[in-house]
């Protein structure tokens, strides 16, 4: 997964210390994938779940109702015995902070439905080390999390490519937004997003627009 270090105008754990967290990031998804893949495989999943404290909801009888995650944990534990301690996923000395301890909302029936898990709640894990640091917290908008082309980006990109995703700059006096930046090994790719419908052919210029062709239309995109 790409590292996001830079999103919109939110502070980002990675400005202090540049060199530091990607690494850091790597060691720790790889160390939380081995613990959750193998608590999956060894059909031990509450170990790594999170336990939703939300209050319990009652039925029109009075007789309570189990959450999902508490009926499927009675389950895994005999009459007599002690109650696991679940530990979080995430180390409390990298960051300490529920929203990051992997939460099981169901059970994956297949490595497969595991992965899309562990990748959705590694995006969360991004998005939040990319607006605060270890004393401050960003405000962050909820479409952000909802944002498809953040998530392709950040899912589908190997780990060692480092992503500015419409990153603000403060340039003299004025603030200045940019599209999207990705850092590579050896390459720096300014991306610049252009849509329109299918069949459409864009052409660059000199000037500082593109000409989009369909058909026998044509016109001037920005």
């Amino acid at each position: 997964m790409a590292q996001l270090i830079k999103l919109y105008d939110y502070i980002s754990l990675y400005e202090h210390d540049v060199y530091r967290y990607p690494s850091q990031f790597i060691h720790l998804k790889k160390q939380q994938w081995d613990k959750v893949s193998s608590a999956w495989e060894n059909d031990s999943s509450h170990s790594v779940m999170k336990v939703s404290h939300a209050p319990d909801l009652n039925t029109e009888d009075g007789n309570e109702k189990k959450p999902f995650l508490k009926r499927f944990k009675s389950k895994r534990i005999k009459a007599g015995e002690e109650t696991p301690k679940l530990n979080p996923l995430v180390n409390d000395t990298a960051i300490e902070d529920e929203e990051l301890q992997f939460p099981f909302t169901t059970i994956p029936k297949t490595m497969e439905d595991l992965k899309l898990l562990f990748l959705d709640y590694i995006y969360r894990f991004q998005i939040r080390w990319a607006s605060s640091t270890l004393r401050e917290k960003s405000i962050v908008d909820q479409s952000v999390y909802r944002d498809q082309l953040l998530r392709n980006f950040v899912q589908r990109l190997p780990d060692h490519y480092l992503l500015l995703y419409r990153p603000v700059f403060q340039l003299k006096n004025a603030q200045v937004e940019l599209d999207i930046i990705l850092i590579g090994t050896a390459e720096i790719y300014c991306i610049t997003l252009i849509e329109e419908l299918d069949d459409t052919v864009f052409t660059g210029s000199k000037e500082k627009f593109w000409v989009a062709r369909r058909g026998d239309h044509e016109k001037k995109s920005a």
